[in-house]
């Protein structure tokens, strides 16, 4: 598969799978040393979450993500594969990328159709599915 030029990300976002605007602002992440953060959602994909931390986590390291608040969503493990400085409400932020473990195929999808299409068509969608398994 050849890319164009043009076609290729910008410099420091290598991600090629689509990008989504994400129904919350906010979730809770947590790493081994720095303990529980809030995260600033940037985007999210199906492959992982862009998001704004206010301490630095070392490339390579896992965290875990815990769902919003009344979602059924269970926590996911990640893995922080980029990061950068940021000013963000001119507050100095690290711009972090994660990637979601392959191993959590399920969840990692159940996150992402949640957080990009709000919580009301995500319960919409599974008792479509569960009622379509029933039959």
């Amino acid at each position: 598969m050849d890319l164009q030029r043009d076609e290729l990300p910008q410099l420091g976002d290598r991600r090629y799978a689509l990008r989504q605007k994400c129904r919350v602002e906010t979730l809770m992440i947590e790493h081994a040393c720095a303990g529980l953060m809030t995260a600033i959602v940037l985007d999210i994909s199906r492959e992982g979450f862009r998001f704004l931390l206010p301490d630095s986590i070392p490339c390579g390291d896992e965290i875990i993500l815990h769902p919003p608040p009344g979602s059924d969503l269970l926590k996911i493990r990640a893995t922080v594969v980029r990061q950068s400085i940021s000013a963000h409400d001119d507050r100095r932020m690290i711009e972090c990328g994660a990637q979601v473990a392959d191993t959590a195929a399920w969840r990692k999808h159940n996150w992402f159709l949640a957080l990009r299409t709000g919580s009301d068509e995500y319960e919409n969608s599974r008792e479509t599915c569960s009622e379509n398994r029933a039959a």
